[in-house]
């Protein structure tokens, strides 16, 4: 793991992960999706889809999970009602 990793990953650790163990940014998706939620203080639309800071997103950056496409694959296979929003 790189220096940077470790930061990144301390950081989660500190703030990101809920009283339950789960990931509080993606719930354990490994997957961020902000699209359609998500404006500046101006309006602008600014939300995205993308992998999380989490051990769970990093797995999907190392299978090699890189496209929209193949993350909101991913999200159907992790939602319960098998889709994305």
């Amino acid at each position: 793991m790189s220096a940077l990793d470790e930061v990144v990953f301390d950081r989660w650790e500190e703030g990101f992960v809920h009283p339950t163990g789960f990931c509080g940014l993606c719930g354990n998706s490994g997957v961020v999706d902000t699209r359609g939620t998500l404006s500046s203080s101006t309006g602008v639309e600014c939300g995205v889809i993308a992998m999380c800071i989490c051990p769970t997103g990093h797995g999907l950056i190392e299978r090699g999970v890189k496209t929209t496409q193949q993350l909101e694959s991913w999200l159907r296979v992790m939602s319960p009602a098998g889709r994305v929003r």
